[in-house]
């Protein structure tokens, strides 16, 4: 396993049930201040972009042809 593959297949679930989660947890208890609010939104972009590490080195590992 390269990798990039281990990576594509590691991070991108876990940024998406990281993302699930936040989504769950905002529905259940809403933030009640700014400050909540604010590092909710935080944690919810790293876990984007922990999706985006993973689609992007998914695709690396597809145009390498591995």
């Amino acid at each position: 396993m390269t990798k990039s593959r281990f990576i594509a297949v590691t991070t991108a679930p876990v940024g998406l049930i990281l993302i699930m989660l936040a989504i769950v947890s905002i529905i259940i208890t809403p933030p009640a201040t700014e400050a909540a609010r604010r590092g909710m939104g935080q944690f919810m972009q790293a876990s984007l972009a922990l999706v985006c590490v993973g689609a992007t080195a998914a695709a690396i590992d597809h145009e390498r042809g591995y």
